[in-house]
């Protein structure tokens, strides 16, 4: 039986590119989840009532570098795990990754650049809900279950917008 162990990271599913072609006959059938790609840190979050912890795809403790996520725990209740992307973020809209460096690294976060570099966390996976582990749950039943948890979420979350797609032919590309 698997288990979650909440505030202990799991190693990242990483994206690897593939040409679109006679070698891959599998991507010419079926249906395509489709989401944007984000311009950020690609974040692990842990969520339980007295704990956030931020993980990046090396496993390292970014929680330190938003203290906003940290003490707001995103309004979630329970135990969540959730994967996504940090983003720097301003009147709706996703500004380039050279203003959220502006926030890593620091050891102390200041209220004035909490101000001046705003940030949200984009959901694009939930790992774990409560005391139930989603690994080997079909994506589009996670989504689901992410879309319920953030029902309730705070400002500083969302999740990733996203849409299925039928697998395009040759002749549509």
């Amino acid at each position: 039986r698997i288990e979650i162990g909440y505030h202990a990271p799991i190693a990242p599913m990483l994206a690897t590119p593939i040409a679109y072609g006679d070698a891959y006959p599998a991507l010419a059938s079926g249906v395509w989840f489709v989401e944007d790609k984000y311009d950020g840190i690609r974040i692990q979050a842990h969520v339980t009532p007295d704990r956030t912890s931020l993980f990046s795809r090396t496993l390292s403790d970014a929680a330190q570098t938003f203290p906003d996520f940290v003490a707001s725990r995103f309004g979630l209740p329970g135990l969540r795990s959730l994967d996504g992307e940090i983003v720097a973020e301003r009147d709706g809209r996703v500004l380039p990754f050279r203003y959220l460096q502006t926030r890593l690294q620091r050891k102390d976060v200041s209220p004035a650049l909490l101000a001046e570099i705003p940030a949200r966390y984009v959901a694009f996976d939930l790992l774990a809900r409560d005391e139930r582990v989603l690994l080997d749950v079909p994506l589009a039943e996670r989504r689901a279950q992410l879309e319920d948890t953030l029902a309730g979420a705070d400002e500083h979350l969302i999740a990733a917008p996203s849409f299925r797609l039928d697998a395009p032919t040759v002749d549509d590309i």
